[in-house]
């Protein structure tokens, strides 16, 4: 009886890592919006919770699903325009939906900065 308990128990544990897995190379699709327009409000040259400094005219992106300094190549679902960011920050926050912020000179490759929120995909992409 103990060791069905014990199969039971390494089977979730097993699902559990599975369900969270991010696998390289497979597309995950979401939200992504811009941050860091103003500059003043944002801190222009601070460092990011990865220890970069920012910059808006930068490549980059925040994401809590990516460790730091991970690359990712992010397509609009509906244009296909692509572009590709480095991961240097934590974010968006949790309660609005999104998957990814980008910086506005990433998130202007995809769409005009009007638009706010986009539709993306995105997946591990190399260095």
């Amino acid at each position: 009886m103990k060791l069905a308990g014990f199969a039971v128990l390494a089977l979730f544990g097993l699902w559990l890592a599975y369900r969270g897995t991010i696998w390289p190379s497979r597309w995950h699709t979401g939200f992504a919006s811009f941050y860091g327009l103003d500059s003043a409000k944002e801190g222009l040259n601070e460092r990011t919770a990865c220890g970069a400094r920012f910059s808006p005219r930068e490549f980059a992106a925040a994401s809590w699903q990516f460790p730091c300094f991970t690359w990712l190549r992010v397509e609009r679902l509906d244009t296909r325009k692509s572009v590709r960011v480095v991961v240097w920050d934590k974010g968006p926050a949790l309660w609005t939906g999104r998957q990814l912020d980008l910086t506005p000179t990433a998130f202007s490759r995809l769409d005009a900065l009007a638009q706010g929120v986009i539709p993306v995909r995105y997946r591990i992409d190399s260095p």
